[in-house]
């Protein structure tokens, strides 16, 4: 229902951002560039907004009931198609391309899970990620009829 950019990620200028634009005009124009070039006229459908702190937009969601899951090969990571049944509303923090998810929002999801990787990278980029992920959820919800058609 909702991107939530975080961090040093790119993000478009104006409306959707809850804090102050802090970034130099130039840094702005760059990232509004690569956007429109990359989300071919998607951005004024997908609600959106910017935020600092991933960690803090977890814990607003968990509060409100979102199930939080972490997409991070790490020690407590699971099989994304073994985690079980991934539970809506839910959230999905999917990290920096080359720093990941940082420890904090790592250690306030509810559950970690893994996309395998085989050959010489050891990661998949964000929009692959993501596709892969959101691809398992809606098999999941089909597969019970949970789906509007």
């Amino acid at each position: 229902e909702r991107l939530y950019l975080c961090g040093i990620t790119g993000h478009p200028s104006g409306t959707g951002t809850s804090e102050v634009e802090a970034r130099p005009r130039h840094v702005q124009n760059r990232a509004e560039r690569e956007i429109a070039r990359t989300a071919v006229m998607a951005l004024p459908f997908v609600p959106w907004e910017y935020r600092s702190s991933a960690t803090d937009v977890v814990h607003e969601l968990r509060a409100t009931g979102y199930q939080v899951v972490a997409v991070e090969q790490a020690h407590t990571s699971v099989l994304y198609t073994q985690a079980g049944i991934y539970r809506p509303p839910l959230c999905l923090i999917l990290g920096h391309e080359r720093a990941g998810v940082g420890p904090a929002a790592l250690a306030a999801a509810d559950l970690c899970v893994e996309l395998p990787v085989y050959g010489m990278a050891n990661s998949l980029n964000v929009a692959m990620a993501c596709a892969l992920l959101g691809y398992e959820i809606l098999r999941q919800h089909d597969a019970f009829g949970l789906l509007p058609l």
